[in-house]
């Protein structure tokens, strides 16, 4: 899987807000970062990545992690054991909203130009 290779498990209380504990951590008593960090540190980690893209491939990989941003509350509900997973998901739910709103606008083209193909036949 993606991400760092090691399970994360989240602790969601609104007294002691977001904070994300891995087994190892849990033991020696150290917090891991809330979730708006581990989305930063994972960026991050895709730095190597992004410098080998094409630099328009780049602007494409920035305007991904954009969208992951824009959930960022969702992932810190989430409680996934490995982050990376709720980052495709946020990036996917902003393509699912894309691809709704063009299906819409392709419907209603193709409705206006059913209509002027109806009263324009002889």
């Amino acid at each position: 899987m993606f991400g760092r290779g090691y399970p994360l498990t989240l602790t969601l209380s609104p007294l002691q807000g977001e904070r994300e504990f891995n087994e190892r951590d849990k033991e020696m008593g150290r917090t891991v970062l809330p979730f708006s960090q581990v989305l930063e540190q994972e960026i991050q980690e895709w730095r190597k990545f992004r410098r080998g893209l094409r630099r328009e491939d780049q602007q494409f990989l920035d305007r991904l992690f954009e969208e992951a941003r824009l959930h960022v509350q969702a992932g810190v509900y989430a409680s996934r054991p490995w982050p990376f997973e709720t980052i495709l998901v946020s990036i996917l739910i902003e393509h699912e909203k894309v691809l709704v709103e063009l299906r819409l606008k392709l419907k209603a083209m193709e409705e206006r130009e059913g209509d002027h193909l109806v009263t324009h036949e002889p």
